[in-house]
């Protein structure tokens, strides 16, 4: 393929910046690209995670910088717009299979015992912060 000096981003087809992307690591393509996929992905994230926006705008920023990573390895002989849904789609599945391990670890706790939680270190923090202050007003004159 021979890449044209000058591009207008906006009318170029998808696999075409990716390709810029690709061989020369055209940032201006990539914004394009950006530009034309990140509210897409948004809404994507957005419904497949329950409705949690800040997930979703994490997950948009890791999926673009995986598609930077990964430039190299694409080819045009697929749809972009496909390769980049299948990032997005792996991201999803690596958060389901993080919620479910996280669940069946919280399901395997047993829940008949009360936790007690250890009070130590807030005394000693306390102590800590007494001893500190005693020090700092053993040091003022008495206007002071």
């Amino acid at each position: 393929m021979i890449l044209s000096l000058f591009v207008n981003y906006k009318s170029t087809p998808d696999e075409q910046l990716m390709e810029r992307v690709r061989l020369v690591s055209d940032e201006k393509a990539f914004n394009e690209l950006h530009r034309r996929y990140s509210r897409l992905l948004q809404g994507f994230f957005f419904r497949r995670l329950g409705g949690d926006n800040q997930l979703a705008a994490d997950l948009l920023q890791d999926t673009f910088e995986r598609v930077w990573t990964a430039r190299k390895q694409y080819t045009t002989e697929q749809p972009f717009r496909t390769w980049l849904f299948t990032v997005a789609y792996n991201l999803c599945k690596n958060i389901y299979r993080s919620n479910e391990h996280e669940q069946a670890y919280l399901e395997s706790l047993p829940t008949d015992e009360p936790i007690a939680e250890d009070a130590t270190p807030i005394k000693l923090d306390a102590a800590a912060f007494d001893q500190a202050l005693q020090q700092e007003l053993a040091r003022l004159n008495e206007h002071q």
